[in-house]
């Protein structure tokens, strides 16, 4: 009698909280119709449900296929000259490398008012090599000539969305002007200007808010690594489909910019308390790449914020790390996006 009770209790607080937002029994795995294994979100599970299994492209996601591709690769006369290419590959060679967007990150369909973020971008010592536009449509465009090799100047709009650009900013030690002083960065556009010291920019991740619209700014960077291991960056959005939970979704990109894969994951709390995501990565094809797992955090508010974690291997062994930064839209509202970069360790295996 009281094991017949305490079942019909069950379904009552179940149905009820359904009804209040969803009645939640975590699982790492759920069985289809056709005895397959698919991978459920659980934030109990080591991995968060996800198996080290390949997937269809973009893992099916129409939104992964459309919203995700490969940035627009650029003619910079700077980026094929021979010099520079092999400055680049040097390990006594310093490159910064530095992702800038700039815009509504959120892209909020709803904006009406565009913004004119034409600049220039400017070092004062070595090489600046533009390697990728970031979603540049009719009427953004690069100023050619270049001025010189320190100063990139460019045409950039944004309404609903965001523009960016993707550099290098090459540093030989024996280039007249990279002795005795460290070298500054200088952004400058009406809406925001800052100035940086290239010691700022290795491993650089801020996001600055340039208005009450939602329009703003974000700068991720890396410097190269002496053992060329590996590096580069992620982006992609960050939703949240319920009060501290939600999922993400986006690119995984090379250090030269080329797209490298996508990955998808989910962010919450545990039971503990402990906040988490976990996600998986995939090359562009699909193939399996990685585990994903790690921490996040709430900054200023509760919405924005930060993530740390790792990456792992079939075998369960850590291959690198990645970090960035969040913001989250309006509950349910499909808004919000993450930045941030990954390094691979050193040595390393293969997936």
């Amino acid at each position: 009698m009281k094991l017949k009770f305490f079942a019909v209790l069950v379904v009552i607080l179940c149905t009820t909280t359904f009804f209040a937002g969803g009645c939640i029994f975590d699982s790492a795995k759920k069985i289809n119709n056709d005895n397959t294994e698919v991978e459920v979100p659980d934030l109990e599970d080591e991995f968060g449900g996800y198996k080290p299994t390949d997937e269809a492209p973009a893992f099916g996601d129409p939104e992964i296929l459309n919203d995700f591709g490969e940035d627009q690769e650029v003619e910079d006369l700077l980026s094929t000259d021979p010099q520079v290419a092999r400055d680049m590959e040097d390990s006594l060679v310093v490159v910064y490398f530095l992702r800038i967007t700039w815009g509504r990150l959120e892209w909020d369909t709803t904006a009406s008012s565009v913004i004119d973020w034409s600049g220039k971008a400017q070092i004062d010592k070595g090489t600046l090599v533009l390697l990728r536009t970031i979603r540049f449509e009719p009427g953004d465009f690069i100023h050619r000539p270049r001025p010189d090799r320190k100063t990139l100047e460019w045409t950039s709009y944004t309404r609903p969305h965001f523009d960016g650009i993707y550099i290098a900013i090459v540093v030989p030690p024996n280039h007249a002007d990279s002795i005795d002083t460290e070298g500054s960065f200088t952004f400058t556009t009406t809406p925001f200007s800052r100035t940086f010291s290239f010691s700022e920019l290795d491993s650089i991740n801020v996001i600055y808010q340039v208005d009450g619209e939602g329009n703003e700014i974000a700068f991720v960077g890396c410097k190269k690594q002496l053992v060329p291991c590996g590096n580069g960056f992620l982006d992609g959005r960050w939703i949240q489909t319920a009060p501290h939970r939600g999922v993400f979704k986006g690119r995984w990109i090379n250090r030269d910019g080329s797209l490298a894969g996508h990955l998808k994951g989910h962010w919450g709390i545990r039971h503990n308390g402990e906040k988490v995501f976990f996600g998986k990565y995939v090359s562009f094809n699909g193939a399996f790449r990685g585990l994903l797992k790690g921490r996040w955090g709430y900054s200023d508010n509760q919405a924005r914020g930060w993530f740390v974690g790792e990456w792992f291997d079939r075998n369960h062994q850590a291959k690198g790390v990645l970090k960035g930064h969040w913001r989250a839209g309006e509950q349910m509202r499909r808004k919000g996006f993450f930045e941030g970069e990954w390094r691979r360790f050193c040595p390393y295996s293969s997936p």
